[in-house]
């Protein structure tokens, strides 16, 4: 054998020795293992901080979802309120020349226009006639009990002119309304219930309160009624 290749042979050997000593030796391990725990913990940290950094990205989506997720239910609700004011002032202003009367005493195959163009004049001293009178009717009611009678004027004036006389009937059994949307009859009972019939009223299909002296207040919905 050639004497290169002898030299060769015995110098693989002895680093082979040297590795294997060197890898069994218990610093090189402890070393290697300490190395690779760095690795490790350098590399789970690196996770961790994109991970981090992946979740406040996504709070603050989230965060930003919800504002505007917020902001839609808002203006879901204002929009919502809306079309209730927008149905209610319309339907009342189906209601504008409207009246109606409780208490008047029902006859058999009466004529109600005629029944209420009687009251007006007889009761309450003013010029109406039937000719005044688009729609008068009865309206259900209690069984034994006077049922109630709607009207509707051809006027608004004439409406306008019988309601501001209604106090000619104080003393009387007859009651005359505004003939009130029923969001709005619910209200004024509401407002009655809590300041009593006598310091609430309309006017114009309008809600008021009386407070107190020299204190009267419109109340347009039950928010403006905790409110006052």
């Amino acid at each position: 054998m050639p004497t290169d290749t002898r030299s060769n042979i015995d110098e693989d050997a002895v680093v082979e020795k040297v590795v294997s000593k060197v890898v069994t030796s218990q610093s090189f391990i402890a070393l290697l293992s300490t190395q690779i725990r760095a690795c490790i913990a350098e590399e789970f940290q690196n996770q961790i901080k994109v991970f981090s950094e992946k979740v406040v990205r996504l709070e603050n989506d989230l965060s930003q979802t919800e504002s505007e997720l917020s902001k839609v239910k808002i203006e879901l609700a204002e929009t919502k309120e809306a079309l209730r004011v927008y149905k209610d002032e319309t339907e009342q202003y189906s209601r504008r020349n409207s009246l109606r009367f409780f208490g008047v005493p029902e006859i058999n195959k009466e004529d109600v226009p005629t029944v209420i163009a009687t009251l007006c004049s007889e009761r309450m001293h003013l010029n109406i006639t039937t000719d005044m009178i688009d729609i008068a009717h009865r309206l259900p009611g209690k069984e034994g009990k006077n049922r109630p009678i709607i009207v509707k004027f051809i006027s608004r004036h004439a409406k306008n002119l019988i309601f501001r006389s209604k106090k000619q009937l104080k003393g009387s059994s007859i009651v005359i309304r505004e003939d009130l949307t029923k969001a709005r009859q619910q209200l004024l009972k509401e407002c009655a219930t809590r300041y009593g019939s006598k310091c609430v009223w309309t006017s114009d299909c309008k809600i008021f309160v009386k407070r107190g002296p020299n204190d009267i207040k419109r109340i347009n919905n039950l928010s403006d009624l905790n409110h006052t």
